[in-house]
């Protein structure tokens, strides 16, 4: 049983502002799958096909979906963690896909990410405020005693003691690690941050403290947040709007309780069946999904949620839908949605 399922549904917390912070269009990502005669690829996989999205300053925006859906994918793309095959990505007006080496590396400091294992890639031999500290170095933000003083900052930022600095990864928690993650991303000062799966790993009672974090770093620094979870639970306790994703493309998108009270699109539905309810007295059918997510090297023709979808028609098969207005702010990518 989830411990956040008996939350209230996230407050928003967009702000009236006209401009997005980060805009993505049409983004796409294809990998070569093998290799055969003469080092020709033997397949493409399409992990992430004509996304477009957009977060604001101080809004969450949550991206849900299955295991191999491209969630993650999708957020290291927009980041240029990971290089998209086609698509634009503006952030604060400025076109990304145009920035190239130290340009690129200069503007990182404005966008960040926090890992579900924030030390899987780190030198286990550094200290705490070494690690915390590597992103002052890199974009020369502080040295010396001014460094010393922004690493404590930071720690007290995300709930952890001056004393922390001295201490190494192997003598933590897990929501101790965390908490230091989420401080290593915030040392440049950045305006968004891409949350992949940050509390996973973690225990419940954990996990809500780290999502209070972020609620509250969001609302101290105003930062924009696209966070990553296949658990609906820990989105609806954090997120301002979600977008659904299925198989590279996003196939609803709507404002968060608008979503949890009137999902459009079938697989919404069923993932929705499928996350326990408490306290609100009452109970969902389960809708049970038939076979597995279809793989993204040879995708389903028209809908690519038809093949496991209930309501599948001939047309389906056929028509590739288009995302379509439900409601304000809330468009689905079916051609028989639930709230037409």
């Amino acid at each position: 049983m989830n411990a956040f399922t008996n939350q209230p549904l996230a407050a928003s917390a967009i702000p009236a502002v006209t401009n997005p912070l980060l805009e993505v269009a049409d983004l796409r990502k294809t990998f070569s799958v093998g290799r055969g005669l003469f080092g020709r690829p033997r397949a493409i996989l399409k992990a992430v096909s004509g996304v477009s999205l957009k977060v604001y300053p101080g809004e969450i925006v949550g991206l849900v979906g299955e295991s191999g859906s491209g969630k993650t994918t999708l957020g290291r793309c927009v980041l240029r963690l990971v290089e998209p095959s086609a698509g634009t990505v503006r952030f604060d007006g400025v076109d990304l896909m145009a920035l190239t080496g130290h340009q690129l590396r200069a503007f990182r400091k404005h966008m960040q990410i926090i890992f579900q294992d924030p030390f899987d890639s780190i030198n286990e031999r550094m200290s705490i405020g070494e690690l915390v500290g590597e992103a002052l170095a890199i974009h020369r933000l502080a040295k010396g005693k001014a460094r010393r003083d922004r690493i404590v900052e930071l720690l007290e930022q995300v709930g952890l003691r001056a004393e922390f600095a001295d201490r190494y990864p192997h003598t933590l928690s897990g929501g101790q690690r965390q908490r230091v993650g989420i401080a290593r991303a915030l040392a440049g000062g950045p305006q968004f941050l891409v949350a992949d799966e940050p509390v996973s790993a973690l225990d419940l009672s954990v996990q809500a403290q780290i999502l209070n974090l972020l609620l509250d770093i969001r609302d101290r620094l105003n930062v924009g947040m696209l966070f990553i979870s296949h658990d609906l639970s820990v989105v609806r306790f954090i997120a301002d709007r979600v977008l659904v994703m299925y198989l590279g493309k996003i196939v609803e998108s709507a404002p968060a309780e608008v979503l949890y009270r009137s999902a459009a699109h079938p697989y919404t539905q069923a993932l929705l069946s499928a996350a326990p309810i408490v306290g609100e007295g009452r109970s969902r059918e389960r809708i049970r999904l038939q076979g597995e997510l279809p793989s993204p090297v040879d995708p389903p023709s028209g809908c690519v949620f038809r093949t496991r979808c209930p309501k599948a028609t001939s047309e389906c098969a056929a028509v590739e839908p288009p995302m379509r207005a439900i409601g304000p702010d809330h468009h689905a990518a079916c051609l028989y949605p639930a709230s037409a």
